[in-house]
């Protein structure tokens, strides 16, 4: 019987224990982006003779400069990533970049900035 007491709320723990890991698993794989919207985001090559004043020249992702023939992959927010970078990203990680308080969600195939206010 004292067998019983001490076990039975170790095994209610347990089961709550593993139901939340579930439901936590559950919630990661519905913040990834299906792979199919990331491959159809556009791609851009880029040149240093085309670089503009304001223009990023390194992925914050991995944190290169960008070199000539580079291939970029350009968010609807105009953020542009090395494209091995952010497919990855995306598509194992979360489905937005946070780059200070500018969110770029995936909520579907077209995406949408915006400024994420914390409160």
């Amino acid at each position: 019987m004292i067998i019983f007491v001490v076990l039975s709320p170790a095994f209610v723990v347990f089961i709550l224990y593993v139901l939340w890991r579930i439901q936590i698993r559950q919630q990661h794989v519905t913040d990834l982006a299906p792979p199919s919207v990331v491959t159809n985001l556009p791609i851009k090559v880029f040149y240093t003779s085309k670089l503009k004043e304001n223009d990023a020249v390194e992925c914050v992702i991995c944190l290169d400069e960008y070199e000539d023939e580079d291939e970029l992959r350009v968010l609807p927010c105009r953020h542009e990533y090395h494209v091995a970078c952010i497919d990855s990203w995306l598509t194992t990680r979360k489905k937005f970049v946070s780059l200070f308080f500018f969110f770029c969600l995936l909520s579907s195939p077209q995406l949408a900035c915006h400024i994420r206010v914390d409160l």
